[in-house]
């Protein structure tokens, strides 16, 4: 890789930017498959037994998550925010529908799904099952996950549990194309 050490008006400190880059280059972190399928397997057994403290075995000790609707997450409130789910949604679950590893991440297309059986946002049970589509990245250290980006389709969740919403959403639908 060829990089210009000269200053520029975009990048004023390139020769840092170089630095930089040359220094990310020599790390090399490796995820081993088996370290990988492993962990996918606690996941799962996370979320589908459910067994949260799993998480204790999976996540390093400084580990932060980003999930919708929710501030950056420690180990421990990542640990609530997935028991509020619980509470919610009696079966839920979780499913990978499919996976890409690089040296030091986990991508994953997942599908998470239960019935909705206690209050979820202020919306009372009402009883119907809900799946929801969602993409999560894992960031991994020494066969620990330090970071997680989750993004689920919460609006898509509201859709299939409040009424209001529905009927807004179908009034707006054919209000439309009159």
């Amino acid at each position: 890789m060829i990089l210009a050490s000269t200053q520029c008006e975009i990048c004023p400190r390139w020769d840092e930017v170089i630095l930089i880059v040359r220094s990310i280059e020599k790390v090399e972190i490796h995820v081993s498959y088996e370290k990988t399928e492993l962990f996918v397997l606690r996941l799962c057994d996370m979320y589908n037994k459910p067994d949260i403290t799993i998480a204790d075995e999976i996540l390093a000790p400084h580990f932060v998550a980003h999930f919708p609707l929710a501030p950056s997450l420690t180990r421990s409130s990542f640990k609530n925010y997935i028991g509020a789910f619980y509470d919610a949604f009696s079966d839920f679950k979780v499913e990978i529908d499919q996976s890409i590893v690089t040296n030091n991440q986990l991508i994953l297309r997942v599908t998470f799904s239960g019935t909705h059986a206690g209050n979820f946002l202020g919306i009372s049970a009402t009883g119907c099952h809900v799946t929801m589509p969602g993409i999560s990245i894992f960031h991994i250290e020494n066969n620990l996950v330090v970071e997680n980006w989750t993004e689920i389709d919460m609006f898509g969740v509201l859709r299939q549990i409040s009424y209001e919403i529905k009927s807004e959403v179908n009034y707006q639908y054919s209000a439309s194309h009159n």
